[in-house]
């Protein structure tokens, strides 16, 4: 066969070419991987060993000592609740009570406590910019509750907090309207 004919035939089966080169190249990574991979009674060594620290209990006083997550968010809520308490005109007192509705929310379930925070955040600091998440939080805990009043009562502070062009303000009206 002349090698123009060879380039021919290459031409049209390009696509056989690239798949033999691929599997070539499959065929080697696969003898370089087995000549450097651990030998038999090393690699069974190994995973004796990682299975055995998998199951493995930590000890006794690690597990005693160590805080539930529900106890670590309370200790974080005590935390804010402190930090606000000492510096209420603090720059950083309206985040405090914010995190603190939203652990009791999305940690704990607990949504009188979030509504409380959220309450006493929207009382003290009426004019925080965060208070746009704090209404639309306020009105998820109130849908949760069931409780229609606070949710009524919440899409008319809306009103007045939102200026008529925004959407938060769209949404409340359309909301009461229902």
């Amino acid at each position: 066969m002349n090698t123009g004919a060879l380039k021919d035939v290459l031409k049209e089966n390009w696509h056989l070419a690239v798949l033999l080169a691929g599997l070539l190249g499959a065929g080697v990574f696969l003898q370089f991987r087995e000549a450097t991979a651990p030998g038999g009674a090393e690699a069974a060594s190994y995973a004796e060993d990682k299975e055995a620290a998998a199951t493995a209990e930590p000890p006794a006083d690690a597990t005693r000592n160590r805080p539930s997550p529900q106890e670590q968010v309370k200790a974080t809520i005590a935390e804010h609740k402190a930090k606000f308490e000492a510096a209420p005109d603090d720059k950083d007192a309206p985040l405090y009570l914010s995190a603190m509705g939203n652990l009791y929310r999305y940690k704990l379930n607990d949504y009188d406590q979030a509504i409380q925070a959220y309450q006493l955040l929207l009382h003290d600091y009426p004019e925080w910019e965060g208070n746009r998440n704090t209404l639309i939080a306020l009105v998820a805990c109130y849908e949760h509750q069931g409780n229609r009043e606070g949710v009524r009562d919440t899409y008319e502070r809306m009103l007045k907090f939102f200026a008529p062009e925004s959407q938060e303000y769209q949404y409340a009206k359309a909301q009461l309207a229902r």
